[in-house]
């Protein structure tokens, strides 16, 4: 088992490939879901966990919608998100307030169409690490 390196120029100013060697083993998958690897925890129609970036963590919940039969529609919440960095972004109108408690309401303009709720805890990270490049806070 090796994988392609890319070094110097073949033929013609082509990348020459060569094919390192590597250990058996050297690369191993996770069968764990986005929401396991990140301590994302399912009771009955909500889960709660973090959302996690290299700029810190907030809380979060993804409540599901009932009524919906192709797949769930959720509902998605962060704790006191970082509103003065999110206002770098094009995504801040998506972020509500509607009450005093810290909670804030992320409007999703579409749900995952397979309903898989990793896919919006990935959304919102990426906006939350998008905005904080925008902000210059690398």
């Amino acid at each position: 088992m090796g994988f392609f390196n890319w070094r110097g120029r073949g033929g013609k100013g082509r990348p020459k490939v060569t094919l390192v060697p590597m250990p058996a083993g050297a690369i191993t998958t996770s069968t764990a879901s986005v929401l396991e690897q990140r301590g994302w925890r399912q009771q009955g129609d909500t889960y709660s966990g973090p959302y996690a970036t290299p700029y810190g963590t907030w809380h979060g919940h993804l409540q599901a919608v009932p009524g919906y039969a192709a797949a769930p529609y959720f509902r998605c919440y962060i704790y006191n998100p970082p509103i003065d960095i999110l206002a770098y972004h094009p995504k801040l109108p998506c972020f509500s307030n509607p009450g005093s408690d810290g909670w804030w309401r992320v409007n999703l303009a579409t749900c995952p169409i397979d309903g898989d709720p990793s896919a919006i805890v990935l959304h919102v990270e990426r906006v939350l690490i998008e905005a904080h490049r925008l902000a210059g806070k690398t």
